[in-house]
């Protein structure tokens, strides 16, 4: 049983009945913290629904968590999803198998590819380490990392990749490259005591047991690696390419150098010759400046420069296939942006320039296989080239790779949560194993998915460009049915067969406002009636149903009056009487001077988020709403009110509040003394004659009303509420 002392007020009622006959109390009604759980850092809890044990959060960058709270003294994370994907910075291709990866990040991400133009994303691998460079080998990955040497990860099935091999012990790996059954690695090792910089060789005809068999130093450090038939071409810290011949893995040893007047990063080769990208500082332009450089290496001992092509404000990358040298560059004129063009190098002493992208944004990486060039853009994606005919480059197919599954509502059906996502529409998880919890579905929406509500076996998603109803009745398999397409951005809620959107509306003068729709059909959703509100319709944030009136969240600060108010009327909390759907009607509100979160309601009582606290409004009168309360609260952004407690979407973390059961008046009436209380769920009512070695007795019956009228016992009486 938990108990609630009042023993200073009960005095003060023995004391205020024997002179006035009554007192109203007017203590301040306050929230009290009784379990929370810390979410990650970065992410902002925005909205939270309950289901049996589990409150499921809907975590902007922090993805859909959640959280077992059958004991709300100690709620804890049971199961959560937070796909991100990656920010491309470069790019792989193995058949039919592509990989992007953020090396700084430690992320990599295998994309099929088999269909050009519609490539899948298929899982994000975290490393657990940067990475400066990698290799695409078949089934295998192999990650070059300077803090844990080489890295070998199986991709087999790409859905699930998993590391089978590593060589770690004192190697520091900067770039690698594949050939067969070696990898040749750009690194530093330990041999003896003393660390050697130069080419690696490692023996991958066990993925599972990578073994280093062989080395050759470099004058420089080894940068980048490329591999082509029995040379592998490293270029190096002192500006110079060192030619070194591979024939025996075991025993690797330098051919040849070529020293170049400028830095020199990436390259290839492609038969006879091989490609740098050239970097220095111009000091005539104040900038960076690079340029592609062809390097005759048929003859390996003596590798020339026979040609070079223009110069670039930045050259990102570069790869080569055949006759054709495909380059990653920024380019200021005649077009500024990011392309990849095409240099046709049949005769390297003069290439020229065969054709040109369309600006692709950013472009950090690029390969080339077959007639197609794959593109890592950064936080844009990756994207395919068609580059059959270099007069005409073409874009084919693209996917987002960084997506990061920002969660921004949640609603529940059974055991399956349904998720809005911004751009990425509405998902369907389920979590009646919460430790495994398992995404079923994506749908898209009509834009920039922000709410959902569910009624029956439909889902009611809000979005930048209408309202979808879509068909839930199987989670694995939705269907769009139906489409309000001038409710723009809503938030929504569902009460019986009545939808409540308030939002931005088109059609309706003035445009933003609450509009009521019958959804009795869900596949026709209809309206019935509407109700202005004034202000912005993006500052509309949550909404909030109890009995006859609808409760409505927000800012909503108004320029421009549309009925003659004037300018800079605002609300925090707006209550709306929704007794005739057809004609709701403003009923009251309450100005907090700030802009409101979110809003639950409890009995006669409104729960409002406020930037930097939680506002407790008695909404008893619904035209005079009143502050009765209220604590300091790092910014709430969703609530719900259920199994008598409030549950808080705050920061990146979930706060569970309890209100204390408390007597709001006491009075005689005549022989007989008659007393109210706020229990705010079961509260039963104890009566003591005395405080020392008191004699609580309870007042059987007082856990089912909230009001009782005693007779007297003729001396000092004392009142307590408990929790059953």
């Amino acid at each position: 049983m938990k108990t609630q002392f009042l023993l200073r007020t009960a005095m003060l009622w023995a004391l205020a009945l024997a002179a006035t006959g009554r007192l109203a109390l007017g203590a301040e009604v306050n929230p009290v913290l009784v379990g929370a759980w810390w979410g990650p850092s970065g992410g902002t809890a925005l909205d939270v629904v309950v289901s049996g044990r589990y409150a499921l959060l809907a975590n902007w960058g922090g993805g859909l968590n959640v959280i077992d709270v059958s004991d709300v003294a100690a709620p804890r994370l049971v199961g959560e999803f937070a796909e991100r994907g990656a920010v491309a910075r470069d790019v792989e291709v193995s058949g039919n198998l592509a990989c992007v990866v953020d090396g700084d990040a430690g992320l990599l991400v295998p994309i099929d590819v088999s269909n050009p133009a519609n490539p899948q994303w298929l899982s994000r691998y975290e490393v657990g380490d940067s990475f400066s460079g990698f290799a695409l080998q078949g089934n295998h990955a192999y990650l070059a990392t300077w803090r844990s040497g080489l890295r070998v990860i199986d991709l087999s099935d790409p859905a699930k990749p998993r590391q089978v091999g590593a060589v770690t012990n004192d190697f520091r790996v900067n770039h690698v490259a594949v050939a067969g059954n070696y990898a040749y690695a750009a690194a530093e090792w330990n041999e003896g005591g003393v660390w050697i910089r130069g080419l690696r060789v490692i023996d991958i005809s066990d993925p599972t047991n990578p073994s280093p068999i062989g080395g050759c130093p470099t004058p420089g450090v080894a940068m980048r690696v490329a591999v082509s038939g029995r040379y592998a071409y490293v270029t190096g810290s002192y500006d110079e390419l060192y030619v070194i011949d591979i024939s025996d893995p075991a025993a690797p040893r330098l051919a040849g150098r070529y020293a170049s007047a400028r830095s020199v990063g990436r390259v290839v080769v492609s038969g006879d010759h091989a490609y740098l990208v050239e970097t220095w500082w111009d000091a005539p332009s104040d900038r960076v400046r690079s340029r592609l450089e062809v390097i005759d290496v048929a003859d390996p001992t003596n590798p020339r420069r026979v040609g070079g092509y223009d110069s670039f404000i930045w050259l990102n990358d570069i790869a080569a296939r055949g006759n054709y040298v495909y380059l990653s560059v920024y380019l200021s004129s005649p077009n500024r942006g990011v392309f990849v063009i095409v240099i046709d190098v049949s005769n390297p002493a003069v290439p020229r320039l065969a054709g040109t992208s369309g600006d692709i944004e950013l472009t950090p990486g690029i390969a080339v296989s077959d007639n197609f060039v794959y593109v890592a853009k950064n936080w844009a994606g990756f994207q395919i080239l068609d580059v059959s005919n270099p007069a005409n480059v073409r874009t084919v197919g693209e996917c987002k790779t960084y997506r990061q599954f920002d969660a921004l509502a949640v609603a529940v059906r059974g055991t399956n949560a349904f998720v809005v996502g911004g751009e990425l529409g509405l998902w369907v998880f389920d979590f009646s194993d919460p430790a495994n919890l398992r995404k079923i579905s994506v749908h898209p929406t009509s834009g920039w998915a922000r709410d959902v509500a569910i009624a029956g076996h439909h889902a009611f998603v809000s979005a930048d460009n209408g309202l979808d109803v879509i068909d839930i009745s199987n989670p694995s398999d939705l269907r769009r049915v139906g489409l309000v397409t001038n409710l723009l951005g809503a938030r929504v809620m569902v009460s019986g067969n009545r939808l409540f959107a308030a939002g931005f509306v088109f059609g309706e003068s003035p445009p933003q406002g609450v509009l009521v729709l019958d959804i009795s059909d869900p596949t026709n959703p209809r309206r019935i009636g509407a109700c202005e509100v004034g202000g912005s319709a993006r500052s509309m944030t949550d909404l909030a149903v109890s009995g006859d009136h609808l409760f409505v969240s927000g800012g909503m600060f108004v320029e421009i009056s549309w009925d003659g108010r004037p300018p800079g009327y605002r609300e925090g909390l707006l209550v709306i009487d929704i007794s005739d759907p057809a004609n709701p009607r403003r009923a009251g509100a309450f100005d907090f001077l700030d802009h409101s979160q979110t809003v639950a309601v409890w009995g006669n009582y409104a729960f409002v988020g406020v930037s930097g606290s939680l506002e407790v409004i008695d909404v008893s009168n619904p035209a005079a709403p009143r502050r009765v309360g209220g604590s300091a609260w790092p910014e709430p952004h969703g609530m719900i009110a259920s199994q008598d407690r409030i549950f808080v979407a705050a920061g990146g973390s979930l706060a569970i509040i309890e209100m204390l059961p408390f007597i709001k008046s006491i009075a005689k009436d005549g022989p007989n003394i008659k007393l109210a209380w706020e229990g705010f769920g079961p509260a039963r009512l104890q009566r003591a004659t005395r405080l020392t070695n008191p004699d609580w007795q309870d007042l059987i019956g007082s856990e089912n009303t909230n009001t009782v009228t005693l007779p007297t016992w003729g001396g000092p009486e004392f009142f307590r509420l408990v929790r059953p």
